[in-house]
């Protein structure tokens, strides 16, 4: 008696997997104390006194946010910056546009929300551009 074996069935290719679903993006961090840049706005267009708020937000100092920028590469529009400034005064700021500077380099225009300590809140805008010596006031910007 001659025993046959059924012939292994050819290999099936393998439906494709699907690809890896991407890691989900992460939310951009809020800026720091939300609330507080909300509230920092609101007072700042309403022109308050700053009644001790800058001292409730515990902001970086504005240098230190400087140093964390470094130059003005990183600097983009539509940034949000939140800092006090030596105890005299917090503010929150926002790159509006960017722009050339006569003396050469780069000019941003920036909407500052601010208050002084023990003082009034105010907003305006303001051009700065960076030299060696920090930031100055941008007399010479053309957006």
């Amino acid at each position: 008696m001659i025993r046959t074996v059924p012939a292994a069935a050819p290999a099936q290719p393998q439906a494709p997997k699907p690809p890896a679903a991407e890691p989900a993006k992460r939310p951009a961090a809020p800026l720091s104390g939300d609330a507080l840049v909300r509230e920092m706005m609101r007072k700042a267009q309403a022109r308050e006194k700053e009644n001790g708020f800058c001292g409730t937000t515990n902001w970086p100092d504005l240098e230190d946010v400087r140093r964390r920028l470094g130059d003005e590469s990183k600097w983009r529009v539509g940034s949000q910056h939140a800092y006090t400034r030596g105890g005299t005064s917090c503010a929150v700021d926002r790159i509006l546009r960017k722009g050339a500077c006569d003396k050469g380099g780069d000019c941003f225009l920036i909407q500052w929300w601010g208050c002084m300590a023990g003082g009034a809140c105010s907003i305006s805008d303001q051009c700065y551009f960076r030299e060696s010596d920090g930031m100055h006031d941008g007399v010479g910007c053309r957006f």
